[in-house]
């Protein structure tokens, strides 16, 4: 079976350059897929990569392109 990578929101906050409160917006409004475990808002990379291939500018998709390490399963 193969792991599907997780991140939070420290570690979408960091790779994204936004903050908890824009992560919050994009939740509220629809357009980031998340989902809870306890409180805590998840995000999967699949999910991540789409995110970023809709919304994001040419520059920033293009650092999506490339694996980024701890992205990838651990």
């Amino acid at each position: 079976m193969k792991t599907k990578r997780l991140l939070d929101n420290q570690d979408l906050a960091f790779l994204l350059k936004s903050s908890f409160r824009t992560l919050q917006r994009y939740r509220a409004k629809g357009v980031l897929p998340y989902f809870t475990i306890g409180r805590k808002p998840y995000y999967r990379a699949s999910d991540i990569r789409a995110f970023v291939r809709e919304y994001a500018d040419s520059q920033t998709y293009k650092q999506f392109e490339k694996p980024i390490s701890w992205l990838i399963s651990p």
